[in-house]
């Protein structure tokens, strides 16, 4: 049988394959800027419907995301907890559109976290802003809630963007499999 490849345009940019090949046909910072814009679209606007609409279910998975994140040993082990709590704050919207996005950015959020988690120092300052933004959320003060996670994706682009300067250009892996412990 044919195979037949459709225009880029068409292509499901989320889709674990397709993000392989994006991530290796792409420079680092290329494929980095791409993947902040994305989440810079979203991730603000989402804490901000959380904290408007999330229940104490919603919220206490944001909490023990957050706790799991704090109580890890290492930076390979911090990359589950901290997709379950960004994963959590888009289930809190309670809007279908934004709970798919979130499930269809797994991958891409953990190829995020390797690129911008790397030293133990930097992890600890992201955790706090992990906290700043289940705080707001559970106060329900939405503005606060959008700033604080339009911070914690400005630092992280800046710790990423230190990163480069400090070991050259970071390469990316496509092996996303490698990068959350127990995503099967």
């Amino acid at each position: 049988l044919p195979i037949f490849v459709t225009e880029r345009k068409y292509w499901n940019m989320l889709d674990s394959d397709v993000l392989g090949w994006l991530i290796d046909s792409k420079p680092p910072t290329e494929f980095l800027d791409m993947l902040f814009d994305a989440r810079s679209a979203i991730e603000p606007r989402a804490a901000e419907l959380a904290a408007i609409k999330a229940t104490p279910e919603d919220l206490e998975s944001i909490r023990l995301a957050y706790e799991d994140m704090a109580k890890v040993e290492s930076i390979y082990e911090s990359f589950e907890p901290d997709i379950r709590f960004h994963q959590a704050i888009l289930a809190a919207t309670h809007n279908e559109v934004i709970m798919y996005i979130g499930q269809t950015l797994h991958n891409a959020l953990a190829i995020s976290f390797s690129l911008t988690t790397w030293e133990k120092s930097l992890y600890m300052q992201a955790v706090a802003l992990h906290k700043a933004i289940y705080v707001a959320i559970a106060e329900g003060d939405a503005q606060k809630a959008g700033d604080a996670v339009r911070f914690l994706l400005n630092s992280s682009r800046e710790d990423f963007d230190k990163r480069q300067l400090e070991e050259g250009e970071v390469l990316l892996t496509s092996e996303v499999d490698e990068l959350v412990p127990g995503d099967e």
